[in-house]
Order: C-alpha cells, then structure tokens, then sequence
C-alpha cells in the first residue's frame, strides 16, 4: 500500500513538469496582431484596434495571400468605418469622430479614469460590411 501511494505521489509530481514549457505559440492559421492591440477576423480582412484612454487607432489588414499569415494595410480610402465606445458604468454610446492617418484611421475619446471601455466598429471594405466589438483595456 505504501509503495503504491509513493508511486502515484512520485507520478503526480513529474507529471507536472513534463507540461511545464517555455514560450507560448498560438498554433498555425492565427494571426498576431501587429501593433500591439486587439485584431478580429472579418469575412476577408482583419481589423485591429489599439487604444489608450485618450485615443483610438484602427488598423484595417488583409492577407498578402491565402496561404499566408502575413498582413498588409488595406488603402484607407477602400474603408468606411465608423465607431463609438461606452465606458463599462456608461449609460450610453459616444460616438468617436475619426479621421485618416497614414495607415489608420485615428479618433479621441475619453476614458477618464476608467481601466477599459468598449468599442463598436461598423466596418465596409473589400464588398463586406461587419460590425465588431473589443474590450480594450488602456495600458497607461
């Protein structure tokens, strides 16, 4: 009886060990976001949203090629987008006025003292049109 009970100790124990591991991989076919916010998989296209409390970037991606998980920007002036956001004690949607930068497209909030908010994007682009929602939590 002891010896079976020092057994199945001595199992339990390096059994843990063996699924500890470095690293951390999120399998073939995902796809990491690029700048460092949260991305959602349309139809044909990503969008990624990054946020801090004073602002939010959007970041519409497509894929260079199917076989690839490689994204490239689609041309600003292929995408509607428009967006609001509510803080979580809110009472209502504010709509956040946007305009295009370079890649992206950019608007100013205001999260106050709030720790993260919510973001609805209503998004038309390569003959598709999706409404998305992301949790951001601002890391300043």
């Amino acid at each position: 009886m002891k010896m079976t009970l020092v057994t199945l100790t001595l199992v339990t124990l390096f059994s843990f060990q063996v699924s500890a591991h470095d690293g951390h991989t999120h399998g073939p076919g995902q796809v990491q976001p690029t700048k460092g916010g949260v991305i959602m998989k349309g139809e044909k296209f990503y969008l990624e949203v990054v946020g801090t409390k004073n602002e939010v970037k959007f970041y519409p991606l497509k894929q260079v090629d199917p076989k690839s998980m490689m994204l490239t920007p689609i041309p600003l002036k292929d995408v509607k987008l428009s967006a609001t956001f509510a803080l979580p004690r809110g009472k209502k949607n504010e709509s956040i006025a946007i305009k295009n930068s370079t890649d992206h497209f950019i608007g100013s909030i205001d999260a106050k003292s709030s720790h993260r908010y919510q973001v609805d994007v209503s998004i038309e682009t390569m003959g598709e049109k999706e409404k998305l929602t992301y949790q951001i939590e601002p890391q300043e």
